[in-house]
């Protein structure tokens, strides 16, 4: 713009009207810059905080008031965490490297349907196969089909990640699930393919999500160390990280 075509600075600015409507372009000129010089430099707010929510209790989780992450209370060392999913990958890779050569105990396993999924629950929790009744002394905790290698091994990939969702959608996270469980799960754990698949990671995470809530509740240390195992496995083992501790 040519310098000739620039407004001049009106002369009447301290005593122009700024709450009447302007009548030429040197009018709206002045009452622009009289609005300027009146408005103070710093305009300071008032801002209204919320008070912070109450801890959540029932959780047994605070709110830290930082936006660090922080470890739960129950939450095991870091050193435990290693070792502890250390173990099961060096377990699971072995299991895996000679799968083909493990002993095998073939199971009249039901079909693999929604409808069927009692049938499996019971022959895993309840009422042992008979091809799998002479093993039931070495497994004395559990009342249905063990969690034997050599079941485990004659088991296909597909029935394995079947067993696997069955139990842990169906599990009541209200009661406290029986040590036949826990070994039912972890050992699937140990033949599940890599990554594993979308519903059974699903269920994992759920089951995960679970169990945090009960190592709060049940006082039993070497119960809540169990938890904490299956909580490590899933996060670090199975890539869920967000559900590490």
């Amino acid at each position: 713009m040519e310098p000739d075509q620039l407004l001049p600075v009106p002369d009447y600015i301290d005593d122009v009207d700024t709450t009447v409507p302007p009548q030429s372009a040197e009018h709206y000129l002045a009452q622009v810059i009289s609005s300027r010089r009146s408005c103070p430099m710093v305009v300071r707010s008032e801002v209204k905080r919320k008070p912070a929510p109450p801890p959540n209790e029932e959780d047994g989780v605070f709110d830290a008031p930082s936006a660090a992450p922080t470890r739960h209370d129950l939450a095991p060392t870091e050193e435990w965490v290693q070792a502890k999913v250390a173990t099961f990958c060096a377990n699971r890779d072995e299991l895996m490297s000679q799968r083909d050569k493990l002993p095998k105990r073939k199971i009249d396993w039901p079909a693999m349907s929604d409808s069927q999924e009692e049938k499996w629950l019971s022959m895993t929790l309840e009422e042992c196969a008979e091809e799998a009744k002479d093993l039931a002394e070495r497994f004395p905790d559990h009342k249905g089909t063990p969690p034997a290698t050599s079941v485990l091994s004659a088991m296909t990939t597909a029935q394995i990640h079947f067993l696997l969702c069955a139990l842990l959608e169906n599990w009541d996270d209200d009661e406290r699930p029986s040590l036949a469980f826990l070994q039912w799960v972890h050992s699937l754990l140990l033949f599940a393919d890599l990554p594993i698949m979308p519903d059974v990671c699903s269920s994992l995470r759920s089951f995960v999500r679970s169990i945090r809530t009960r190592r709060v509740t049940d006082a039993d240390d070497a119960t809540r160390l169990q938890y904490s195992s299956f909580i490590a496995i899933a996060a670090h083992a199975f890539g869920q990280k967000d559900l590490a501790d």
